[in-house]
């Protein structure tokens, strides 16, 4: 399954990212990474752009994707920076593996790891054509995805040892991330 998801995400990794979300995720790291603010006013960017929707003194999105960037762009890595989507998606096939096994466990305490009702689950995570897609580019959506999947997977299927409130807590600071990298994460509080 891991094999699928790295097939799938090898084509994507010395692609120029040259998409217009992408050139505007990049610009705001790059501003974040100089110590400027976090907006495209001032930027050669806003001459390919709406101007109504973009020359704002702040950026409609939360920060914290932007903020991962800016590490890339300190690096001067773009083409890493894909590192990020990749991580969502990693992200949001561990988090399907974790409900997976304990639903399965649930129902069938003997099952083995090779049970198609483990597997299956992952497998269509690990080669979601949605996430597949998005993960390819430097959009939020990935991280997004990841994020808010982690978070319900504590939150509906936290592990069985130490505190059920702990595990509700560290469920509920995923969510705020996720907040951070998009406000829709919202929908799914």
């Amino acid at each position: 399954m891991i094999a699928v998801c790295l097939i799938l995400k090898a084509v994507s990794w010395g692609q120029p990212h040259t998409e217009p979300d992408e050139q505007v995720y990049w610009q705001l790291a790059r501003n974040l990474s100089a110590g400027r603010s976090y907006t495209l006013q001032g930027t050669d960017i806003l001459k390919n752009l709406s101007p109504a929707g973009y020359d704002k003194p702040l950026f409609h999105h939360p920060p914290l994707y932007s903020y991962l960037l800016s590490w890339f762009v300190r690096w001067r890595a773009p083409n890493a920076a894909v590192l990020i989507s990749w991580f969502g998606h990693a992200l949001a096939i561990a988090s399907v593996a974790w409900v997976a096994r304990r639903i399965l466990l649930d129902a069938i305490p003997e099952a083995e790891a090779m049970h198609p009702l483990f597997w299956m689950p992952i497998l269509l995570a690990a080669a979601d054509p949605q996430l597949t897609c998005v993960s390819a580019h430097l959009w939020t959506d990935s991280l997004l995805a990841g994020l808010v999947a982690a978070g319900m997977a504590l939150a509906i299927a936290p592990p069985r040892r130490g505190s059920a409130l702990a595990w509700h807590v560290a469920a509920g600071v995923i969510f705020g991330l996720a907040l951070l990298v998009k406000l829709v994460a919202a929908i799914a509080l």
